[in-house]
């Protein structure tokens, strides 16, 4: 049996803090758990652009986070 991203991440913070790019338009603040969701679900791919406060410029979500990890 696979486990999900949260299970292999164990408790991570639930801090809403990062914004992901919805088409053209940005969503969030949202928990790092929820971007988790959204790609295990289907709903963004691991790409999505993903920003958080202090950030410089949005990144492909795969090159912020241990998606395979």
């Amino acid at each position: 049996m696979s486990m999900t991203l949260r299970e292999r991440k164990g408790d991570r913070m639930s801090e809403e803090k990062w914004h992901y790019m919805d088409g053209e338009n940005s969503s969030g603040p949202h928990s790092e758990e929820h971007i988790f969701d959204l790609i295990e679900k289907g709903k963004v791919d691991k790409s999505v652009l993903v920003w958080a406060k202090g950030d410089e410029d949005w990144k492909p979500a795969e090159d912020v986070f241990d998606l395979e990890g």
